[in-house]
């Protein structure tokens, strides 16, 4: 997805919440707007893979090795941001959500995005063709420009929170650093259960979530079978992501649940964020995911040619 497509509804959405042209309104639909677009997006996405047949026919082969490796990558990068993050206690103030409420286990959520996902699997799988793959990414495209329009506009409703994110100043930095690594050292440590090398592991978890780029670069610096992995496993983490963190926010904290979406912080997991946590969320999240998303080009042909 082109980032421009990405900040336009975002930034709109913000200068919309900002000046509150229309405040009664746009508290009442913005809740509401946001879970019903995320549900939508994510039976899109189902679809999308449902009628794949490549990603169908790999999942056979090498889908338990990619879950392996975006597990390793969700609790190494999980780990190393809780190991930091008391230098976030000023904006985490422990492990409070949005007015100062700590999230519940959301079973509920969870169990809806389950419930879409396997619609949307079995969508693609039994009734739409894979011809009609380009019309779901479009579509795609679309309901994730208007969920990054929500998303803006809750954060341009409350200013406050931009006093609040510049107070972490150098330290933000940390966040995309520490999820980098984690990333990394998730799927080195787990991999001697893998039919891969440390270096072929670590290069998969490098993609941090971003399923194209890295299954592209990996395909062709590497071979097809590698590239296949990575688009496998990043799948597999970006899924891993919206199953689980509704029910795990509240113990891994604010902050740390920044970590497992990775590169997708930037867009597609950002609203699921926003849901948990409420609009304080937003700004760490989408910078966390940027710069994870720059780092993939340059840290995935380095590790893969040590």
């Amino acid at each position: 997805m082109e980032l421009w497509m990405i900040l336009l509804p975002l930034f709109l959405g913000i200068a919309i919440g900002y000046l509150d042209l229309w405040p009664g309104l746009l508290r009442k639909v913005d809740g509401p707007l946001s879970r019903v677009a995320l549900l939508f997006l994510l039976t899109l996405m189902g679809t999308k893979i449902g009628s794949d047949s490549e990603i169908l026919k790999n999942i056979g082969n090498i889908g338990f090795q990619s879950l392996l490796i975006s597990a390793g990558s969700i609790v190494g990068s999980v780990t190393i941001l809780k190991l930091i993050s008391p230098l976030f206690s000023s904006f985490t103030d422990g492990t409070e959500g949005m007015d100062g409420v700590s999230p519940k286990l959301d079973l509920k959520l969870t169990l809806s995005i389950v419930a879409v996902l396997i619609l949307g699997l079995f969508l693609g799988y039994s009734v739409i063709p894979e011809t009609f793959i380009g019309t779901i990414d479009l579509t795609i495209t679309y309901v994730l420009g208007l969920l990054l329009l929500a998303v803006g506009i809750s954060l341009g409703l409350n200013k406050s929170i931009f006093n609040q994110v510049s107070g972490l100043g150098w330290r933000i930095v940390l966040l995309p650093i520490s999820i980098a690594a984690g990333s990394i050292a998730g799927p080195l440590a787990i991999s001697f259960f893998l039919q891969l090398t440390p270096i072929e592991a670590a290069a998969v978890g490098a993609g941090f979530g971003w399923y194209s780029l890295s299954a592209i670069l990996l395909s062709k610096l590497h071979g097809p079978e590698l590239g296949a992995t990575a688009f496998l496993a990043n799948i597999f983490r970006e899924m891993l992501t919206f199953i689980l963190l509704p029910l795990t926010a509240r113990f891994i904290g604010k902050i740390v649940s920044i970590a497992p979406g990775g590169a997708t912080t930037m867009d597609v997991t950002l609203p699921l964020l926003k849901e948990i946590w409420g609009e304080g969320i937003i700004l760490p999240a989408f910078f966390s995911g940027a710069v994870l998303s720059s780092l993939v080009p340059l840290i995935v042909p380095l590790l893969i040619r040590i």
